[in-house]
């Protein structure tokens, strides 16, 4: 099934305004020394037209840092994020979203259920070129190439313990 999937950043009144729409916030504390992460996921809808108090935020500012590893250490849930793909933080983000997601719909109920006790925490791993070509993933999710990939690429893959 494609779906589209839109990253914006939002604070101040902008983050209170988009409260107000159907979706679900999680918020968490940050790692060493950064402040609380809020993200919120809204019910899936058209495209067109956004509603207007997503279609006033932005999308800049949202790169992450190279390198690094992951703040979340041991969750159900682990993301990995083909390397050398050079695609934007935001499009990155929607990219493990949609793995997560993906991993959700495919994974048994007892293991759901143990994420969901867990606070549907996810670990996102960068593997190196020759990681990537060996490992096999229960769910892999590939960008259909409309926005800054060209053609279809695999970008991300899930899998649970």
């Amino acid at each position: 099934m494609a779906i589209r999937k839109l990253v914006r950043r939002a604070d101040g009144k902008r983050w209170e305004d988009v409260q107000e729409l159907p979706g679900v916030t999680v918020s968490r504390e940050g790692t060493e020394g950064n402040g609380v992460a809020a993200v919120r996921a809204f019910v899936p809808a058209p495209v067109r037209p956004l509603p207007k108090a997503l279609h006033k935020l932005q999308v800049s500012g949202t790169q992450f840092p190279e390198g690094g590893t992951s703040g979340t250490t041991d969750a159900v849930v682990t993301v990995e994020v083909a390397p050398g793909l050079g695609i934007s933080s935001g499009k990155l983000a929607a990219q493990c979203g949609h793995a997560a997601q993906l991993a959700y719909e495919e994974m048994p109920a007892d293991v759901r259920e143990r994420w969901r006790a867990d606070g549907f925490r996810v670990r996102v791993v960068f593997p190196s070129a020759s990681e990537w070509e060996e490992a096999q993933r229960p769910v892999t999710v590939t960008d259909a190439g409309l926005t800054e990939l060209d053609g279809p690429t695999e970008t991300t893959r899930a899998w649970w313990g």
